[in-house]
Formats: structure tokens, C-alpha cells, sequence
């Protein structure tokens, strides 16, 4: 123990402090060894090893009887959430004595436990307040070494402390506070704290719809017993939006975060910190809802209410993770970046570097880095919120699902087309089972298998997924949503691909007119639909509009991304396709080797989309009658699309194709 800044006392007092230090603290290090003894001794072939998680907690709540959940509901509420580290004594002698989980102990661990439990009673009840002789002192804590001895725990911290002849301030006041519970029994809570805390358990669980039905139960007690203006039933309300809000369920969450809020404010007052928690889950729901800017006014009032606390806290480092991803969606990606970094750095201090909480921040920044084009270190991060999430929380967690999808979009977009429809079809089940078949989530997942698949050239599976994720937006979100938006890019994409021309332009249009009134004229999405319209418009042969859009894109890009963003180099491939076609050969090779100066650094070398512009490359030398440049080109381009599509692809056979009608050119 840290004997920092000691506290004077008489010899009478050390032995009081000395009891009540062995009484709290090292019993209940002893009686948790041998809880977890007796509960492996029992389950470990079943329900597994007790590691102090949640899902621990939750098996010893399901094999209480209902008679024992009603009596002792005082001691579940914490004993539920699985750490025996929150156990104090009196839960753990009913765990080890009094349970249903813990049944037919050997008579020697039962009568030392029983012994334990009846000494600890009468030390607590008989000692006059601050006073302990020598001889009582002694007679205690003999018998606490010997029933130590006869259960096999350790017995150095009880000798320790016959020598201890001191206390630290922090020790002796938390000593005295365990102490203090234990006389007055402030652990008493109602049935209605413990359905809150159970339904928190299944929340972390992601058993949303179980997780529903405890917190409806806290809500009916919680309104019967105090009344609808009572912060507990804020509290409750707070906790039944975030379940609504991740079952895709967003009027029915906003509502109960509007009237948490409205009990906050009345009964708190506006600036109260209790309230960050409202306003940030009211910015939730307004991101989901695609209204962007009541999300950013919420987050900024949760952030000021927050930094009164001091810049370390919980709550900053939520608040500044929300602002990240609203500014990711915004399009301001630096400030995304800038953000998520500050929320990081709080979370590694505060919570250490193996907490769910740090896997959320890496999982946003690598989204972030995507959005940059920095590819290698989205997948840096994503790699570090899936081995965090895969351990803490188990392989069917939602959170897993998120990452898994996470890490498909960054191999989508480096090019390992198959790797990301295996890490989307991973994520796939575990959403459909804990979420259902029209959650928006699945929907997501359908649109990130609708674009590997168009990758791959599967281009009906493509537009099959990418339906699905539309009908389930247009269910959930309307027709003037964000995730709407996408769904009719990406089905105007799989159209032209098609050949479709006029689904093309309907898509792009509706696409276009949702992005200019939600997130305004230069936003990169506007960008992307721009983009969309510039293949349509080049298609159908209108060159000088295809062109138009095109620079539309392009100074959206270079201005919200910089000039060396993937994306950036996709508009100069497409204008110098433009060019091309328009005959305008030197700015058609200008611009294609800018974007194949990009792609190299961005992609690496063995990119399907290296492969296109050095097949476009190709066109243009043959064209400027450069044969053995064009011919590198070509080479380079099959080299690729052989390794990444084989060889009996359409890309690969129009390469092919080139290649012998060049040959054929060498050979006049």
C-alpha cells in the first residue's frame, strides 16, 4: 500500500483502520478467488470461464430463480455487469453462499466461508467506532489467517498488515467509505435499477430487442413510482433512444430524447452536465435523420457543457468523436481528422489502449483516412478496433459487424475486390440476426456487397444488392435522404455499366437534386454525382457536357481533398477520356499521366486502377504514333488485369485486342 502522506492516530485507531482494511479489501480479494473457483469448477464446460465481462454476468443473472432476483435485487444490479471487481463482500458471500449458481460446496469451503461472513457481522456490528485493542485486533485477524489457510488464499497481505503501522489519506478514507456502506446499507436500489442495469448489460451485448424490454420495465416502475418529470426517467429515456436508434428505429429515438432533454432542462437547468449525454445522443439521431447542421449545434453545446469538466473527461472525448464524424460526413475532412485525434489521445489516457471505447476511435479514423485516400493507414486502425472489439466483445457483437464492414471498403477501395466481399459477407449474418432483414445497417452492408460485386464484373448481383439498399432506405429514411442519395449514385453506376442509359440519368439527377439541398454545392458527394453525369453525358457522345461536369468535379475535389486524393486522379483519367474522344490528344495523355502519377503513390503498382490508365495511356501513344510507349503501356495494363480478374475477363480480352492490333501497326 502507498504510505504517501500518513494520517496521525492513536495505537487504538491503526487497529480500528487496520480491521476494517481486512474486513473490506482483502476479504473480498479472498472471496473472489473463490467465487471464480467454484463457478469454473461448475461451468467452464458450458457457459465457460468466468473473465469478469458482461456476458459472465449475465449467465449467473439467468440461472437466479425469480424468488432470488425480487429478494436480492440490491446486490444484482451490480452483480449482473460480471466484474468482480464491483462485487463488494456482502455480494459475494450471497454468490458463494446463497445463489443458485453456486450449489453444494464441500464442507470445508462452506463452514470457512460461513465463518468468514459470521466474523466479518460481528466485527463490523461490535466495535465501538474508531477504537479496536490489541487483543481484539489480534483475535480478528487470527481467525481470518487461519479459515485463509484452510481455503488455500494467500496470507501475505494479512501479515502485511500486522505490520502496517500507518495509512495514507486516499487508503484510509477509501477504507472508511467501504466501511461506512456496509454499516448503513447505501447499496439498496429498486427493481427498477436493476431492469435499467440488466437492459445496459444486454445493450453491450448488442441484444437490442432484450435490452428494449428491460428498459420498458425501468420505464413503467420509474414513471409509476416518480412521476414523469423525474431525471431517473430522463435517465431511462436516454437509455430506450439509443436502443431505438440502433434498431434503425429514428422518430421513435428522437422522440425519447426530446423528452429527456425537456425533463433536463426543467429540472436541471440548460448548462447541467448530466445533459451532454441528451445532447449528444440528440445529434445521433439527427446524423441518421440527415439533418447535419441541428447535429453539429447539439454536439457544439454537448462539447461547451463538457469542457467545464476539464479537457481529460468521458464526455469530451465523446463529444469530440461525434463533432469528427459529422465533419466526416460534411466533407471537411481535416477537421474530421483533428477531432477524432483529440478524442483518441483522451480515451488512451483515460481508459488505456485495450478499451471498446479506443476501438470506436481508431474504427472513425480509419473511415476518415479512407476518406483521404490514405489507404494503409484506414487499414492500420480498422486492424486495431477489430482485434480490440474481437476480444472484448466477442465475434457477433454489432460493433464487430462495423468494423468487418469497415475493413471490406478499405480493400474495395485498394483493389482486393475479393477480400472485401468476404468481409462484407462476414458482417452480413451478424446483422441480419441482431438486427433483422430492414435495419439500415443491413441495408449498408447490401450497398458494400452491390459494390464489390460491380467490381468483380457481377453486375446483376451488383444491381440486386444495390436494390435492396434502396428499398430499405426509402422505407426507413424517405425520399430525401443522404443514404438515398447514395443508393441512386451507385444504382446510376450499375445502370450504365448495364448500358441503361435512361435509368443512368434518372439516378444521377435524383441522386444530384438530394446532395445539393442536404449538404450544399461543394460537398465531395456532389462532387461524385457530377462525376456520374460526366460518364452519362460522355456516353451518349454530349462531350463538351460530359467535360463540364467533369471540372465540376474536379475543382470540388481538389479543393475539399488536394491535389494528390485518388479521387482526384479518377477526374483526370475521365477528362483525359474526354479529351480522347474530342481528339485532343496532348491534354488527353496531360491528364492521364496525372492521375497515374497519383494512383501509383496512392494505390501501388499492381491496382486494377493502374491497369485502366495504362491501358488509356495505351490509346494515346498509338494515337501520337508512339508504338513502343504505347505497347509498355498495354503490357503493363495485362499484366495487372490478368492477376486480378484472369484471363478470360472482358477487360483482359479488350487489352488483348489492343496489344494485336498494335502488333499489327509495328509490323508495316
Amino acid at each position: 500500500m502507498n504510505m504517501a502522506s500518513a494520517v496521525e492516530y492513536t495505537k487504538e485507531q491503526l487497529n480500528y483502520y487496520r480491521a476494517c482494511y481486512v474486513m473490506t479489501d482483502i476479504l473480498a480479494d479472498g472471496l473472489r478467488s473463490i467465487f471464480k473457483q467454484e463457478w469454473d469448477n461448475r461451468y467452464e464446460g458450458t457457459k465457460g470461464e468466468w473473465k469478469d465481462e458482461p456476458r459472465n454476468g449475465l449467465d449467473f443473472w439467468n440461472v437466479e430463480s425469480p424468488e432470488n432476483k425480487r429478494k436480492h435485487a440490491h446486490l444484482l444490479t451490480t452483480m449482473v455487469n460480471g466484474s468482480r471487481a464491483e462485487w463488494n463482500c456482502t455480494m459475494l458471500f450471497y454468490a458463494i453462499l446463497s445463489s443458485d449458481c453456486i450449489h453444494s460446496l464441500i464442507p470445508a469451503i462452506q463452514s470457512n466461508v460461513e465463518g468468514l461472513q459470521k466474523l466479518r457481522k460481528e466485527v463490523f456490528t461490535g466495535m465501538p467506532q474508531d477504537q479496536l485493542t490489541d487483543a481484539e485486533f489480534e483475535n480478528a485477524i487470527s481467525k481470518v489467517d487461519v479459515a485463509f489457510q484452510a481455503l488455500g488464499l494467500p496470507t501475505e497481505k494479512i501479515q502485511a498488515i500486522k505490520n502496517q503501522t500507518s495509512f495514507g489519506k486516499e487508503e484510509l478514507r477509501d477504507v472508511l467509505k467501504k466501511f461506512a456502506n456496509f454499516k448503513q446499507n447505501k447499496n439498496q436500489v429498486d427493481e427498477a435499477t436493476v431492469y435499467s442495469d440488466l437492459g445496459s448489460v444486454h445493450n453491450r451485448l448488442s441484444d437490442l430487442d432484450k435490452a428494449k424490454e428491460c428498459y420498458d420495465l425501468a420505464l413503467a416502475i420509474r414513471l409509476e413510482k416518480l412521476g414523469p418529470e423525474h431525471v431517473d426517467v430522463a435517465t431511462t429515456y436516454n437509455k430506450l433512444g439509443r436502443v431505438h436508434l440502433l434498431l434503425g428505429d429514428l422518430q421513435q429515438a428522437k422522440e425519447y430524447f426530446d423528452r429527456a432533454l425537456a425533463i433536463g432542462l426543467k429540472k436541471l437547468g440548460a448548462e447541467h452536465g448530466d445533459l451532454v449525454t441528451t445532447y449528444n445522443n440528440l445529434g445521433d439521431v439527427h446524423i441518421e435523420l440527415g439533418e447535419l447542421e441541428q447535429a453539429k449545434g447539439y454536439y457544439n453545446h454537448a462539447l461547451a457543457i463538457a469542457l467545464r469538466d476539464g479537457v481529460e473527461h468521458g464526455n469530451v472525448a465523446v463529444t469530440y468523436n461525434n463533432l469528427g464524424n459529422l465533419y466526416g460526413d460534411l466533407g471537411e475532412l481535416e477537421k474530421a481528422k483533428e477531432h477524432l485525434d483529440r478524442a483518441l489521445a483522451i480515451r488512451l489516457k483515460i481508459q488505456g489502449p485495450e478499451d471498446v471505447t479506443v476501438a470506436g476511435s481508431y474504427s472513425c479514423l480509419g473511415n476518415v483516412h479512407l476518406q483521404l485516400g490514405d489507404l494503409r493507414q484506414a487499414k492500420v486502425y480498422q486492424d486495431h478496433a477489430l482485434a480490440i472489439r474481437l476480444k472484448k466483445q466477442g465475434p457477433e457483437h454489432l460493433d464487430v459487424a462495423m468494423t468487418l464492414n469497415n475493413l471490406g471498403n478499405v480493400y474495395e477501395n485498394a483493389g482486393g475486390q475479393e477480400q472485401a466481399r468476404e468481409y462484407f459477407n462476414r458482417a452480413l449474418p451478424i446483422l441480419l440476426k441482431k438486427l433483422g432483414p430492414e435495419h439500415v445497417y443491413v441495408a449498408a452492408t447490401y450497398n458494400n456487397l452491390g459494390n464489390a460485386h460491380m467490381n468483380l464484373g457481377d453486375l446483376e448481383q451488383a444491381k440486386k444488392y444495390y436494390d435492396l439498399a434502396l428499398a430499405i432506405r426509402l422505407k426507413k429514411f424517405g425520399p430525401e435522404h443522404i443514404n438515398v442519395a447514395n443508393s441512386y449514385n451507385n444504382l446510376g453506376t450499375i445502370h450504365r455499366a448495364l448500358g441503361n442509359m435512361n435509368q443512368v440519368k434518372e439516378y444521377c439527377n435524383l441522386a444530384l437534386a438530394i446532395r445539393l439541398k442536404k449538404q450544399g454545392p461543394e460537398h465531395v458527394d456532389v462532387a461524385s454525382t457530377f462525376n456520374n453525369l460526366g460518364n452519362l453525358h460522355k456516353d451518349l457522345g454530349d462531350l463538351e457536357q460530359a467535360k463540364e461536369c467533369y471540372d465540376h468535379a474536379l475543382a470540388i475535389r481538389l479543393k475539399k481533398l488536394g491535389p494528390e486524393h485518388r479521387d482526384v486522379a479518377t477526374t483526370y483519367n475521365n477528362l483525359g477520356n474526354v479529351h480522347l474522344h474530342m481528339g485532343h490528344l496532348q491534354e488527353a495523355k496531360d491528364h492521364y499521366n496525372r492521375a497515374l502519377a497519383i494512383s501509383l503513390k496512392e494505390l501501388g503498382s499492381e491496382h486494377f486502377e493502374i491497369a485502366v490508365m495504362n491501358s488509356n495511356l495505351g490509346v494515346v501513344h498509338t494515337d501520337l504514333g508512339d508504338l513502343e510507349q504505347a505497347k509498355t503501356c498495354y503490357d503493363n495494363a495485362l499484366a495487372i488485369l490478368l492477376k486480378k480478374l484472369g484471363p478470360d475477363h472482358s477487360a483482359v480480352k479488350t487489352v488483348q485486342y489492343n496489344i494485336a492490333e498494335l502488333q499489327q501497326k509495328q509490323q508495316k
